[in-house]
């Protein structure tokens, strides 16, 4: 239970850094408008940017999509006795 919990940690956390950073702040330098500051919570922009406010939700929808083509493969991970189920 306590590397489950671990684990939705550090996926919250991850989760987080990729919808502000990868999405809001690198869509924001990638149209000319200055990143004012990155956090958590927020991405703090120049100006204002439909493009920049939707980049954070692609970018969740993005590496969500793509954790599930991975977690679809079979792997060896799956016959671990680790993660037996």
């Amino acid at each position: 239970m306590v590397m489950a919990a671990a684990i939705a940690i550090v996926a919250y956390a991850a989760a987080d850094m990729v919808h502000e950073a990868a999405g809001h702040a690198f869509v924001a330098s990638l149209v000319g408008i200055r990143v004012m500051s990155i956090s958590t919570v927020a991405a703090s922009t120049a100006g204002p940017s439909r493009t920049v406010a939707a980049a954070g939700t692609i970018a969740n929808l993005l590496v969500g999509a793509i954790a599930l083509a991975l977690a679809a493969r079979p792997t060896a991970i799956r016959r671990s006795p680790i993660f037996a189920g």
